[in-house]
């Protein structure tokens, strides 16, 4: 399923710390990475079809492990670029395909 685009009043951080439960309790793991993407530069002083390399930080939740296995079940990406807000979320399938994205505008 393509990403769809959340409306402007909805809450990333509402959405965000709704979703995570206790790792203590709920037996998820999390793991934090970051990636660089190259994307369109939507500023509005951008001049038409400049790219830029945007930063990330990507916050993965992990089942826990089952037959030695553990499987993605969703990907937070937080924005660097001026303050780190939540940017996306992904959520996947049992055979860990995309099911679900949502960006935030902001």
């Amino acid at each position: 399923m393509p990403f769809q685009t959340c409306a402007r009043n909805t809450s990333p951080k509402r959405c965000m710390l709704s979703g995570i439960p206790d790792t203590a309790q709920s037996g998820l793991t999390y793991v934090r990475s970051e990636f660089y993407q190259d994307e369109p530069d939507n500023r509005p002083q951008a001049k038409s079809g400049t790219r830029v390399v945007r930063g990330y930080y990507l916050l993965e939740e992990f089942s826990p492990p089952t037959s030695g296995e553990a499987r993605l079940l969703r990907r937070f990406w937080f924005d660097r670029l001026a303050a780190i807000r939540l940017a996306r979320l992904q959520s996947f399938d049992n055979q860990g395909l995309l099911d679900y994205g949502c960006c935030f505008l902001g």
